[in-house]
């Protein structure tokens, strides 16, 4: 692996690394502490929807490594409409943040 990078979008922090070997399976992982959401059933249903997520996007997430994580605590109270559109952006964000020149930094102008 070689170049990769973070994003934040509402409740998640998703960490992208592109795949050195050329192969274009998306592997992803998922974080949801218990300390963030304290029952079992609603952090299976936010990793539900995340792989879900990622299945649906596979095609723009192709030959990347993903690690989710569930960094804040409102994760368990959004919507599945609001969940489905909070990852759409996250993985937006993410794709985005992996193809920016890591010579500039985000406020730089070139």
């Amino acid at each position: 692996m070689d170049a990769g990078s973070a994003a934040r979008h509402g409740p998640f922090r998703v960490h992208l690394l592109r795949r050195s070997d050329g192969r274009p399976l998306v592997q992803l992982g998922i974080g949801v502490a218990k300390r963030r959401v304290a029952r079992a059933t609603a952090r299976n249903r936010l990793k539900r929807h995340v792989r879900e997520s990622a299945r649906t996007h596979s095609a723009q997430l192709q030959g990347l490594d993903l690690v989710v994580f569930v960094v804040d605590q409102g994760a368990q109270t959004l919507t599945p409409d609001e969940l489905r559109s909070t990852l759409q952006r996250l993985w937006e964000k993410g794709l985005k943040s992996l193809t920016r020149d890591p010579r500039q930094s985000p406020g730089r102008s070139p």
